[in-house]
């Protein structure tokens, strides 16, 4: 429905406005049985052979712990920890030819487009440590939250364009920001940002809203729960 409204306002409007966009859906309900979502990324461009579309999703914001284990007398340890503050916790990249070659690396850290390209600061340590930020990419890579996909926008006729991103089990709770770029000869033209809402609900919900806004209570909830379960098993095999 949103698709086929975004399609009508273009052709009504879409001479007056160089990027145009929208999504297929502005929240997303985790429960129980969550096996990931597809968005449907969707808008329209004032077109020339020189455009190019990218996509950006990120979010939320988080401190993440490193740690760098060495090989030492047989074991592996961890020697050494620094905390990298303000990474999202989720980040895709969608477009239709390699980021490489729609815009100069000097727009891909000013935006931030392409994971490579995002900042952070360091705790314990200095920015240099770079080698603690790529083992964080890595495992954010193998884990599914970290993506980049050179051919996943389709431009439509000259004049509409659409993707899929795909938010995969465990992604994170929280907001998300999605950024429409549109480049022209190497160069940015046009940007639009709209929201996402990724929450849970149900009982995975009232346990999460315990576990962060009342935790003493949600902890010694717990314990009695434990407590409770080990005197029932403990009643129920002395009977036996």
């Amino acid at each position: 429905m949103r698709w086929a409204i975004m399609a009508a306002f273009v052709l009504c409007f879409g001479e007056a406005h160089a990027l145009v966009a929208d999504l297929s859906t502005d929240t997303i309900t985790i429960r129980s049985d969550f096996t990931g979502e597809k968005i449907l990324l969707f808008g329209a461009i004032d077109r020339d052979d020189a455009s190019d579309v990218v996509i950006v999703i990120r979010g939320p914001d988080a401190d993440v712990t490193v740690r760098r284990k060495e090989y030492l007398n047989g074991i592996w340890i961890n020697r050494r920890a620094l905390t990298l503050t303000g990474l999202p916790a989720f980040y895709a990249a969608a477009s239709a030819r390699p980021l490489a070659e729609i815009a100069s690396q000097a727009d891909h850290k000013a935006l931030e487009i392409g994971a490579a390209h995002l900042r952070y600061g360091v705790r314990n340590g200095t920015d240099t440590d770079r080698e603690f930020f790529n083992g964080f990419l890595r495992s954010k890579i193998r884990a599914g939250l970290y993506g980049e996909d050179p051919n996943a926008v389709a431009i439509i006729g000259q004049r509409l364009f659409r993707a899929e991103i795909t938010l995969p089990p465990g992604v994170p709770v929280g907001d998300y920001g999605i950024d429409f770029y549109l480049f022209r000869d190497g160069g940015i033209v046009a940007q639009h940002t709209q929201h996402l809402r990724v929450d849970v609900s149900g009982v995975e919900h009232l346990v999460r809203r315990g576990a962060h806004e009342q935790p003493l209570l949600y902890g010694l909830g717990g314990v009695l729960l434990a407590g409770l379960m080990g005197w029932g098993g403990a009643t129920l095999f002395r009977r036996v």
